[in-house]
Parts: C-alpha cells; sequence; structure tokens
C-alpha cells in the first residue's frame, strides 16, 4: 500500500458504487431487527448472527468456519483463520451467537450449512429472489454508515486487517480483533500506533536533525526498562511524549517510532509478547543506521532487490558481535513494513548476510589443512576411514577447533 492510499483510507471510508444501492442499509438493519426475534432453528440463527451481528464477510465464509469458536480472552469468544496472505484474522462473537453456542448448539451442525441458506433466508426477508452479492452488498451499505472509514476499507477488501489503526482495531490484547463498538478502556494505550502515523502521513519537517532518533535510542537504552516489573505500559507512555517532536523532525523519524511503538504493542510474527529486553536490543541497534539509510528516501517505493542491498550494507558496518542482532531487528522491521505499507518482503534470509567471524588463533590453517589432506591421500588407511577423516577436517577447516 502506497502512502497516499493508507493516508485516505485512515481518513475518511471511500463510497463505492455499493453505497448508493437505495435502501441497502435499511433493508439490512432491518433484517438485523428480525433476526432478533426470528424463530428458527439454532444452528440457522447462529449461521445468520455470524454474518448479520458478527461482521462476518462472505469472502471469509469458508476459512473462518473451517475454526472452531474458542475463548481468546476473559469473556470473549471469536473465530479464527488464516487468510490468503497468510495473516491472522478473526471475529469476535457477539452476546446473541455466544447464548446460541451456550445453548447447546452443534457446531458441525453450523459447518454443514452453505451459503444457499442465508440467501434463502434474507430472499424470505426481502420479499423478492436475492443472491450472495446482493447480501453483500447491502452488508456492506450498512457497514459504511455505521463503521469507521478503515473498517469499511478492510470489509469491501481494499485494505489488510494489519493496516487498520487501532482505534478500531483492538490488537493489544485480543491479538487482531475488529473492535466495531468502543474500545476497552484498558486499551486506550493502543491508541498511540495510530496517532504516530501522523507523523509519517503529514510530516513538519524533513529529517535533518538526528537528535531526535537519539532521544528514541535513549528510550529504550538499558537500565530505563525493567522485564520484571513489565515496564512496556510506561515505554508507551514515554513513546507519546515523543510523538510531536517526531512529527516536527520528519517522516522517518516518525516511522521509526511508530515501528518501536508497534514492537511492544504486537512483537514480532514469532513472539507476539516479545520481551521489553529485545525491544532495547533491536532499537538500540538498528535505528540510528537505519535513520542514516533511509532519511529523505522514498523507501515505501524500493523493489525487494534495494531493501536487500540496503539492508546488507547495515549489517556489513556494523560491529561482528552485533551482526546477527542486527539481522534480527532488521528482519522484525521489514515485516513491519510488509504489515503497513505493503512493500515486497525479502526472498533471502538476512541471516545469511552475516560474514563468519574467523577467529585466527583457534583454526586450522590453510597450509595445516593442505598437509593433512595430502598425507591422508598417501595414507595406506582402509579407504572409508580415509574418506571419513578427509571429511571431518574439511568440516573443521576454518571452524573454531582444533
Amino acid at each position: 500500500m502506497k502512502k497516499a492510499t493508507l493516508n485516505q483510507a485512515l481518513s475518511t471510508s471511500i463510497r463505492i458504487k455499493y453505497a448508493v444501492i437505495e435502501n441497502g442499509a435499511n433493508r439490512f438493519r432491518n433484517f438485523q431487527l428480525w433476526l432478533l426475534q426470528a424463530e428458527i432453528e439454532a444452528d440457522v440463527h447462529l449461521l445468520l448472527c455470524l454474518f448479520a451481528l458478527d461482521g462476518l464477510r462472505v469472502a471469509d465464509y469458508k476459512k473462518a468456519l473451517q475454526s472452531t469458536p474458542a475463548l481468546y480472552a476473559e469473556f470473549k469468544v471469536g473465530l479464527a483463520w488464516i487468510d490468503e496472505n497468510c495473516r491472522q484474522q478473526r471475529i469476535q462473537l457477539g452476546h446473541i451467537s455466544q447464548r446460541l453456542l451456550s445453548a447447546a448448539t452443534a457446531w458441525q451442525m453450523v459447518q454443514a450449512l452453505t451459503l444457499t441458506t442465508l440467501v434463502d433466508y434474507y430472499s424470505y426477508f426481502c420479499g423478492f429472489d436475492s443472491t450472495v452479492e446482493k447480501f453483500s452488498n447491502d452488508q456492506f451499505c450498512w457497514f459504511s454508515e455505521i463503521a469507521s472509514g478503515p473498517v469499511v476499507e478492510h470489509f469491501i477488501g481494499r485494505i489488510t486487517m494489519t493496516a487498520l489503526s487501532d482505534a478500531c482495531y483492538a490488537r493489544f490484547v485480543t491479538k487482531k480483533v475488529l473492535a466495531f463498538g468502543s474500545v476497552d478502556e484498558k486499551l486506550d494505550l493502543d491508541s498511540i500506533l495510530y496517532n504516530s502515523l501522523e507523523g509519517w502521513l503529514q510530516p513538519q519537517g524533513n529529517d535533518s536533525n538526528p537528535i531526535y532518533i537519539d532521544n528514541i535510542v535513549q528510550l529504550c537504552r538499558r537500565g530505563r526498562v525493567d522485564d520484571r516489573q513489565n515496564h512496556k505500559s510506561e515505554l508507551l507512555i514515554n513513546c507519546q511524549n515523543m510523538l510531536q517532536a517526531a512529527t516536527e523532525a520528519g517522516p522517518v523519524t516518525s516511522f521509526i517510532l511508530t515501528w518501536v511503538i508497534d514492537l511492544i504493542l504486537h512483537g514480532t510474527s514469532a513472539q507476539p509478547d516479545i520481551a521489553i529486553s529485545t525491544v532495547v536490543n533491536y532499537v538500540g541497534v538498528l535505528a540510528k543506521p537505519l535513520f542514516k539509510t533511509l532519511k529523505k528516501q522514498n523507501f515505501d517505493e524500493w523493489d525487494q532487490a534495494k531493501f536487500q542491498e540496503s539492508y546488507s550494507l547495515i549489517i556489513v558496518e556494523a560491529s561482528p558481535g552485533q551482526r546477527k542482532n542486527m539481522a534480527s531487528a532488521i528482519s522484525a522491521w521489514h515485516r513491519f513494513l510488509v504489515s503497513w505499507l505493503d512493500v515486497p518482503p525479502l526472498i533471502k534470509k538476512l541471516h545469511d548476510e552475516v560474514p563468519v567471524s574467523i577467529p585466527k588463533a583457534n583454526f586450522l590453517w590453510d597450509h595445516e589443512y593442505e598437509l593433512i589432506q595430502n598425507w591422508l591421500s598417501r595414507a595406506t588407511l582402509e579407504t572409508r576411514l580415509t574418506l571419513y577423516l578427509k571429511a571431518m577436517f574439511s568440516v573443521a577447516f576454518h571452524i573454531r577447533i582444533r
């Protein structure tokens, strides 16, 4: 997703042709009201509630119903699935759907139903023959009136779930759940990520002063955070206090701060609940060289090769002891770019770019290796033993062992 598209998606809904369908939103709203009082089979009732009350899209129907409703947070039940982009998706089931489930509704019976059931009941309600497309259009019309712009953009498939602002996307606790209603008070800190994007979308500076990146690194330096006392919330507040300064500094400064906030809130693909010490390590090693490489660059338009080249140079310029940590930090950073800016993912693993540091005082020298191999070639040993020894010393060559 390019910068202009993201800016548009995070501001206001794009009213596409479906939004002007006559009475679409009212028809869907009346269907919801009818469903509240309908006396129908429990499994059918639950299926209809998934679409009418819980926000399930027709496009997600097959994948969503392959899963089983599960408790993912206290008093919260949801359906989770992996979409075609290999991203986690989930909807939260409302109170009515949960009551239908608790009434001993067999989920297997719901899974056995098809979209034909949905169309038949919607046609019965409307009084005329309907189709899946007509139902989906009416559903969208209703969403376009009651939901925020980004939610609607996700609903029509224009943006991914990961691109929704945290004001309508409660990921801090629920791990990627659409919050169509009000967000819980304890999730207030999650709005920091949405606010931090303003510095990227509407910057006031041109990243000429690196002092703000130094300040970000200082926020995350060792001694100011403590895993034992769970200082993530405190670090988030400190990042929030820097938002205006980062916006005034420039877009790259702001986006690096946004990445720090995303790390704290959502972690990495391998570790969603990331340790604060990992945040400290990643930010400390990567923030400054990243700023130096990306400032005044339109990196959201780079291809995969350009990213790979830039990252390789950053890794090579790092101290030998920091190169592996640098590769891990860059991997986390690029995952963030893929989620928010839709840049191409990296094909080659960054850890392959880490040069091997050879300890000169503790390995086989070239002349020693040649001497051993020549001796083995002339040695009167059993053939398999000779081959075994040659292979062993080939492995030991330039390895820290004697």
